[in-house]
């Protein structure tokens, strides 16, 4: 949709972007940005301007970090 192409395009302008994409289109979906560490709150700010400016309204911007996921530990006791 419109506005999930202004968020990806916004974001792939800023300094400290890895990568920008949508994901999910089913109802409108999500923008997800790779960000260098200490870029988020510029790269937050300049999305939310660029996307009040294009849609008359505001977006939601969420940060969250990768981990490694879920896994099963193994061990001597009672593991599998």
């Amino acid at each position: 949709c419109a506005e999930l192409d202004t968020v990806v395009d916004a974001a792939r302008e800023c300094a400290g972007v890895l990568g920008a994409r949508m994901t999910g289109g089913g109802f409108g979906g999500s923008a997800i940005v790779a960000v260098e560490r200490g870029a988020e709150l510029d790269v937050g700010a300049r999305v939310r301007a660029v996307f009040e400016r294009a849609h008359g309204g505001a977006c939601a911007v969420r940060e969250v970090r990768a981990s490694e996921g879920a896994r099963v530990e193994t061990g001597t006791e009672g593991g599998r």
